[in-house]
């Protein structure tokens, strides 16, 4: 196999999951969408469901992905 680059920080790989993840444009217009129309119930669920649901499906992602060091495909 072919030797892989890593990164040499853990906070260069948060940032790197977090820019992959999330685009600017959503970063931005979330609140003020949110705000504009009401969506605090919204954003309540949202906020329960990124704790409990996507947050721990990444980091085992994460931790598969390190721990066989394999691509996507």
């Amino acid at each position: 196999m072919a030797q892989r680059e890593l990164f040499l920080t853990r906070i260069g790989f948060v940032a790197a999951a977090i820019g992959m993840a999330v685009g600017t444009g959503n970063i931005w217009r979330f609140p003020r969408m949110a705000a504009q129309y009401g969506g605090g119930v919204f954003v309540l669920v949202y906020v329960l469901a990124l704790l409990l649901w996507s947050a721990p499906l990444l980091m085992v992602e994460m931790v598969i992905g390190q721990t066989t060091r394999m691509g996507p495909i």
